[in-house]
């Protein structure tokens, strides 16, 4: 099983487990995020979240390999970024957030 589909079953069996609030709180939040990305990535993202594999993603949207690895981590990044976690992994990771994501969150508050 690939890292992805892990961390999507792991994410399932959380919100599985969960009561109805938080469910309905996690369908919200992915609803919206898929609906805040590019439709390409958006294509991507539930191709990947689907469980297929980087180089079928990589033929089907026309894409290497490399450039759908790529993509996975943007979209990682992104879900961080918009639930509020990405400082925090970063901290954890010993790196600070990029001076333009500074900048756009201290513009949006």
């Amino acid at each position: 099983m690939s890292r992805t589909a892990q961390k999507l079953r792991d994410d399932a069996l959380r919100i599985w487990r969960a009561g109805p609030a938080e469910t309905a709180a996690a369908r919200i939040d992915i609803a919206a995020w898929f609906a805040s990305l590019p439709r390409r990535n958006r294509a991507v993202a539930s191709a990947l979240a689907s469980g297929d594999a980087t180089g079928d993603v990589a033929k089907k949207y026309d894409l290497s390999k490399s450039r759908v690895s790529q993509l996975r981590n943007e979209l990682r990044t992104s879900w961080l970024d918009f639930q509020g976690e990405l400082p925090e992994v970063l901290a954890r990771r010993g790196r600070s957030l990029p001076v333009r994501k500074v900048a756009s969150a201290l513009c949006a508050s």
